[in-house]
């Protein structure tokens, strides 16, 4: 393009010395002119030449400028072709910022991919924390649930879509946490807990994401038993518990013996799942990582933005924390 320009400067400025020659004012300024004028018939030619041998490359900028079409880079594949793979050569660390944060570093976040947790329960709480710990980058997470998807779910589950009507919670979030995060191991439980399949729950940390007291405190009873961290939580309208419990610490059936209302998920706002997944994703990955995890209830309120911790007391008589 820039030759063009610099063609056609050329040949006006060629026009002009031939124009002022035709006056014949004086000899010396006629020989001026036509030193210019040949000067610029040879330019012009060499111009003309050089632009006809790269005439395809010239022409595909042209259309390039024309109709903003990139160039067929690298960084123009991954901007604007989403249909072709980026070269395998390219390791993109999914964990960077992760990495750079220093409670986490880079040590503690391979260590976290050698563990594994259980989430028990894939409604909306379940499904939106399992995907914030699958992109963290836990190594193994178990899912489990035998429901098949409603209309329900799919109103406040991110990984639930109209296709997935039907099918089995457990399977489809199997399928899509994968192409989430494929570092991973994703392994999908379509069972009911009972006490021949609980031996399921054997793990780093047990996330209790459901909404039936009794599971609850089956989960609660085997966890305890077995001596396996587990946090439980309960989210409805814009307000919910989270409950990180621990052997010989105040249980969930302590929590049910003192009359502690519990909260069942139904009509459960968005931004208290949010929330609440929010809370529990940060305790558990707080307890991957080796770290200190009070064993007290958060009870907190999405609409007033306000967290409350609260100490549950020990039941004397109960038979699972004694």
């Amino acid at each position: 393009m820039q030759r063009l320009m610099h063609l056609i400067k050329y040949t006006i400025l060629g026009i002009i010395a031939a124009y002022i020659y035709s006056y014949k004012l004086s000899p010396l300024l006629n020989t001026i002119t036509i030193f210019i004028f040949s000067t610029c018939i040879v330019v012009d030619l060499l111009l003309l030449l050089h632009i006809h041998i790269n005439r395809p490359a010239l022409y595909e900028k042209i259309q390039q400028e024309k109709f903003y079409k990139p160039k067929n880079t690298l960084k123009t594949k991954i901007l604007f072709d989403y249909n072709k793979e980026i070269d395998n050569q390219i390791i993109i660390n999914r964990y960077h910022k992760q990495e750079l944060f220093h409670q986490i570093g880079i040590a503690k976040q391979s260590h976290l991919k050698e563990k594994t947790i259980v989430i028990v329960g894939l409604g909306s709480l379940g499904t939106i924390t399992a995907e914030l710990l699958a992109r963290a980058g836990v190594g193994t997470i178990h899912l489990i649930d035998d429901k098949r998807i409603s209309l329900h779910d799919i109103k406040y589950g991110p990984l639930y879509n109209h296709k997935d009507l039907n099918e089995s919670k457990a399977d489809i979030c199997e399928k899509k946490l994968y192409k989430i995060n494929s570092d991973i191991k994703i392994i999908a439980h379509n069972v009911r807990l009972h006490k021949y399949n609980i031996p399921l729950l054997q793990s780093n940390v047990v996330l209790d994401c459901t909404s039936e007291i009794k599971t609850k405190i089956k989960i609660n009873k085997y966890c305890s038993t077995k001596n396996i961290p587990l946090i439980s939580s309960s989210i409805s309208k814009n307000k919910g518990l989270i409950f990180p419990i621990k052997k010989r610490n105040e249980c969930f059936d302590c929590l049910t013996k003192n009359n502690k209302p519990i909260i069942n998920r139904e009509n459960a706002t968005l931004p208290a799942l949010k929330m609440g997944a929010g809370i529990l994703a940060t305790k558990t990955l707080k307890k991957l990582l080796n770290k200190s995890l009070k064993l007290e209830m958060i009870e907190f309120d999405s609409s007033n933005l306000t967290i409350e911790k609260i100490r549950i007391k020990t039941n004397i008589k109960c038979d699972i924390c004694e």
